[in-house]
């Protein structure tokens, strides 16, 4: 599994980086970028250092703080990805997988369950589009 197929990038730096865009895009692919480390992570907004088609339109420049994630969406109209939301720090049960398991009487063994919580919450409608269909 790679970038063109992720759903998830659990990013961590030795020190502040800046994405100038992401290779991969797909019409309607979610992202979520979830910055695992302790220093920032910045997404420029439309930089001309990276293609066209792998650049963010966000509206400004968008830092990812540590322990924080933002929720992508790339619109191949406009060939550009674009936030749904940002700056989420979860849901308060702390960075990165959260595992539960519970023993109870409905099954025989551990039930388990990983949450990762990319906190999707809306920055800006204009992401989304209607498709009109075939």
């Amino acid at each position: 599994m790679g970038l063109p197929t992720a759903s998830v990038l659990r990013l961590a730096t030795d020190a502040t980086r800046t994405l100038t865009g992401l290779a991969g895009g797909a019409d309607g692919r979610l992202l979520c970028i979830v910055n695992a480390g302790n220093n920032g992570i910045l997404l420029a907004n439309e930089d001309t250092n990276s293609v066209s088609a792998n650049r963010f339109s966000i509206g400004a420049n968008l830092t990812i703080a540590a322990g924080q994630s933002v929720m992508l969406l790339y619109d191949a109209i406009a060939a550009r990805w674009r936030a749904l939301s940002a700056g989420a720090a979860g849901g308060g049960a702390g960075e990165g997988p959260q595992v539960e398991t519970k023993a109870g009487w409905n099954i025989d063994g551990v039930e388990i369950r990983v949450i990762l919580d990319c906190g999707a919450g809306f920055i800006d409608w204009r992401g989304w589009y209607q498709n009109a269909g075939a």
